[in-house]
């Protein structure tokens, strides 16, 4: 929906204006910018906005409570319960100037601070101003879709939606954190609360910080909801009525976040995720509008077919964007645009397709948070069979990471499945995602450094259930840090803002009470959504469903494309850190000659170029 900008620190006079200023930002809200400065002096908020719930000048940010000017609020994001909340709030006196889900925010804020969160439905980050209390809360929704980065040092507190504005708050050349860069290549993105500069962090997810102004540093910190899976209901366990409903829950979700004051369009994959979601609209909406990307040199024919199938039974209006190759010229367009290195590919597609949606459509909905919320990935069917044997498995000797080094190549499919000997996976889940490991990370790496391993806050504790314990996996260290960063940068440096029905809070609450055999058994996966999928799409193409590719290509293939090649090849040559350029033109020849090194080179080729234009270095 927007960004923002803030700083809070007592030399504010000093800061440069320059530091207020972003494209990045401006892409995320193009339609309107606002300023706003305490009485005090020392706090400075710019907001930009998109607008798309009330479009007119009063929504502007940032909003001012009109009865108390000394509250006010920098928003990003959608209130999708906003019309419920507002009924609830006008019972209570409260009195409204706009439409907009902003004001009911803030005056929910104003009546009830923090607890007022834990109402809210749908995806936010926010800055509200208590002048009087002379404090700010920031928030995060909970599932992380919208950023909010934090950096408190002797100068002050920087906060906002854009990770390089932040890191430059006090300084021009803010340091990249080697050991973020370790976890950089190990997970695919750094551990939260931690980001790939030094000493900036993010707001975790389902959490919220209250700054002081007068000390402008961080007093507090708490948690309104955490991803557990261990209160199940034990009654519910009858699948026609779990499959009833989910579908109302969808239903409900889905109506509400196509209610808005712009048109909607809705990313249509193929698969039965956006398919459901295509489906439900369908029943909700006058007008469907679906987009789709055929890479005509990639292994993804099939998926269009279902999303010609899925838009023709439904009659929306359908559009394919149709693309020969992804070609580096394009991928530099987007690293030119980003905060931060992502390590997902499919932020090549999902790009495409947002720039081309954006000529028409401001509002898109997508399938993110199906496979984390009702079990769609295959490591869960594995983790199933695994259950059956793992005390057995817990007994075997365990492999030493050196051994795996030296005998198996990360190229080798399925290699991190060798961590299961000997592992207790109730307390140490597998992290079947790992892209390196820590001895070939240091081999990367021309620099004396030892990595000390840190600590996840969300995925410290896990029960006895190794499915629960991959899908809290999954849900944080995967969706929340890597898949809904991408999507965010994909559509709002498009100025398009992406919403995910699968992420509203009632459709979390109802998966969160499910027992693990009602997701994934053995013999299938995503269980429930299969069987709403059976039940409102035509079997003709449910029965071509049961593969997907996605809107994404093999990063395999793609390098070994002459001019990916080439490109991988200048870029290993002109790195500006030390990166062993050797190891990394070793692994590209591999990869031509059949070995699988897509992902690796993809991720070191998208930190070295994100940190060349940016002209950033480690400390």
């Amino acid at each position: 929906m927007c960004g923002f900008f803030g700083i809070s620190s007592n030399d504010l006079e000093a800061i440069s204006e320059s530091k207020f200023q972003n494209q990045r930002l401006y892409l995320r809200g193009p339609d309107a910018n606002g300023v706003k400065t305490n009485s005090e002096g020392t706090l400075k908020v710019v907001h930009h906005r998109l607008s798309i719930l009330d479009l007119s000048n009063l929504a502007n940010q940032p909003m001012i409570n009109e009865t108390d000017n000394s509250k006010w609020i920098a928003f990003n994001g959608e209130i999708y319960n906003h019309e419920d909340l507002r009924d609830k709030l006008l019972k209570k006196g409260v009195k409204f100037k706009t439409t907009s889900d902003t004001e009911v925010l803030l005056k929910g804020l104003c009546l009830e601070k923090e607890k007022f969160i834990e109402k809210i439905s749908g995806p936010f980050a926010f800055a509200f101003v208590d002048e009087k209390r002379k404090e700010i809360l920031i928030a995060r929704d909970s599932s992380g879709e919208k950023p909010l980065f934090f950096n408190e040092c002797e100068y002050g507190i920087s906060f906002g939606s854009d990770l390089i504005q932040v890191s430059k708050a006090f300084c021009n050349n803010p340091k990249l954190s080697i050991s973020s860069a370790h976890e950089y290549f190990l997970y695919g993105s750094p551990r939260f609360p931690h980001t790939i500069f030094n000493n900036v962090n993010q707001v975790l997810p389902g959490n919220y910080l209250y700054i002081s102004l007068e000390k402008h540093s961080i007093k507090k910190e708490s948690i309104f909801f955490s991803y557990e899976r261990s209160s199940f209901n034990k009654n519910l366990s009858n699948s026609k009525y779990l499959t009833s409903k989910l579908k109302k829950t969808l239903f409900k979700s889905i109506k509400q976040q196509s209610t808005c004051d712009r048109e909607v369009a809705l990313l249509l994959s193929g698969g039965i995720d956006s398919s459901i979601v295509a489906a439900i609209s369908a029943s909700t909406l006058s007008k469907v509008n679906t987009y789709t990307v055929n890479f005509r040199d990639h292994n993804c024919q099939q998926d269009i077919i279902n999303a010609r199938l899925i838009s023709n039974y439904f009659s929306t209006n359908h559009t394919e964007i149709d693309i020969e190759e992804a070609n580096p010229i394009f991928f530099e367009k987007i690293i030119k645009k980003i905060d931060l290195p992502i390590t997902d590919p499919s932020l090549i597609p999902s790009s495409l397709i947002f720039e081309n949606l954006s000529r028409d459509f401001t509002v898109a909905l997508s399938g993110d948070g199906a496979d984390e919320l009702f079990g769609g990935y295959n490591h869960y069917q594995y983790l199933s069979f695994i259950k059956i044997f793992k005390i057995i498995l817990k007994k075997l000797p365990k492999l030493r990471e050196d051994f795996i080094v030296k005998n198996f190549s990360p190229s080798l499919r399925g290699r991190n499945w060798l961590g299961i000997p000997g592992r207790n996976l109730e307390k140490d889940p597998l992290l079947v995602r790992q892209i390196l490991l820590n001895d070939e990370i240091q081999n990367l790496f021309l620099k004396e450094f030892k990595y000390q391993k840190r600590i996840n806050p969300f995925t410290s504790f896990f029960n006895e259930s190794i499915i629960s314990n991959a899908l809290k996996l999954d849900f944080y260290d995967y969706m929340s840090a890597i898949v809904l960063q991408k999507t965010d940068r994909a559509s709002m440096l498009n100025s398009v803002e992406a919403r995910s029905p699968f992420l509203d809070k009632e459709v979390m609450d109802f998966s969160l009470k499910l027992e693990d055999k009602m997701l994934v058994d053995c013999f299938s996966r995503k269980k429930l959504l299969n069987n709403l999928a059976d039940e409102i799409i035509p079997i003709n193409i449910r029965k071509l469903q049961k593969k997907k590719f996605g809107f994404s290509f093999s990063t395999n293939k793609l390098f070994r494309k002459k001019v990916w090649y080439e490109y991988a090849l200048n870029t290993f040559n002109d790195a500006k850190f030390p990166i062993n350029k050797k190891q990394l033109i070793k692994i590209l020849e591999k990869n031509l000659i059949g070995e699988n090194y897509g992902q690796i080179l993809y991720s070191s080729i998208m930190l070295i170029k994100w940190m060349n234009v940016n002209d950033l270095s480690f400390l």
